[in-house]
């Protein structure tokens, strides 16, 4: 045997976590939402997002060094043989361009279909749900920029002096997230709690349920 063409990793948690994505189907889970064209990108946005997920975890890179990060992994354990993953691939425009493509998509219908599919694969109830928001206080102006609206607003985390923006999140009993949603940093929970009830009828639905569990 040559000892010379030896290669020695260091994956850390990288394998598990690789493999509970597998589990969970989320590379499977996006592809199917999030339109992509395999004749100009070899590799599929639910791919690349497996890859990030993998370095949030483990190393949690800035997305121009995430590639270096997989040039110290097992590529084959992570992705399987049949992908032919190259670390050269997990560069930083072949990443954002695959988070654009999810950023475009419905998030809230991805996030629930995952969260369902954990929930149907550990056998989790899901009879009882709470809901509640969050506010996240910001620094900066923020006058008009992208479709989150960053304003002034009722501050749970006791900063009125500064903007922010709301994530409304729905949990299992057992803290089990299963619907999420940026807000407007105005949002009151008034208005949204009645919003949400309606989104948990519709993701909840016997139609929703099969399709997400299938």
């Amino acid at each position: 045997m040559d000892i010379g063409n030896i290669r020695i990793f260091r994956p850390g948690p990288a394998a598990v976590i690789a493999r509970l994505c597998d589990v969970l189907r989320i590379p499977e889970i996006i592809d199917s939402v999030v339109p992509w064209n395999p004749a100009q990108c070899r590799l599929s946005p639910g791919t690349r997002v497996k890859a990030l997920i993998i370095n949030l975890l483990v190393d949690r890179r800035a997305l121009y060094q995430v590639w270096r990060f997989y040039q110290h992994q097992d590529l084959e354990v992570l992705f399987g043989p049949e992908a032919q993953v190259r670390a050269e691939e997990l560069n930083d425009d072949a990443l954002a361009r695959a988070l654009d493509k999810l950023a475009a998509s419905d998030l809230k219908t991805l996030f629930s279909s995952i969260a369902l599919r954990a929930a149907a694969t550990h056998d989790a109830p899901i009879d009882r749900l709470h809901v509640d928001t969050t506010s996240i206080s910001v620094q900066g102006a923020y006058e008009g920029e992208g479709e989150l609206e960053i304003t002034f607003g009722f501050s749970k985390d006791r900063r009125p002096d500064l903007k922010q923006f709301l994530i409304g999140l729905t949990v299992s009993g057992d803290g089990l997230p299963v619907l999420a949603q940026s807000l407007a940093g105005n949002t009151s929970d008034k208005k949204w709690y009645p919003e949400v009830v309606e989104q948990l009828r519709a993701t909840f639905s016997p139609k929703s349920s099969r399709r997400s569990f299938s």
